[in-house]
């Protein structure tokens, strides 16, 4: 066992914490409730067109679609399966993940 610490390191490398891209846009993506019996709201607070897909655990297809509204209403995870699924939605060259789950 090694119980020796290092100060003063210096690591290689930046580490972003962030949602600012590196040109200092901001562009994110929010979802509620979540988790949901399966109605849940996209918000789109930048009001960027977006490609939105919902996939199940296994990459398949649940729902697609487009838009470009501040909020977005999606009801078909209604009648999917109990349990985890992710939401991509690409706008302006960039994608975001965000996991939803659904309840019965």
């Amino acid at each position: 066992m090694n119980d020796e610490v290092q100060e003063n390191c210096s690591c290689a490398g930046t580490l972003t914490t962030s949602v600012a891209d590196s040109d200092g846009a901001s562009h994110f993506f929010t979802v509620q409730p979540n988790p949901s019996t399966g109605l849940f709201q996209l918000n789109n607070p930048m009001q960027v067109p977006a490609q939105i897909e919902v996939r199940d655990a296994l990459g398949r297809l649940v729902i697609a679609g487009r838009t470009a509204n501040s909020r977005v209403s999606m009801d078909g995870l209604n009648d999917v399966a109990t349990g985890v699924y992710h939401l991509i939605v690409e706008s302006e060259g960039r994608r975001e993940l965000i996991k939803i789950m659904v309840l019965c």
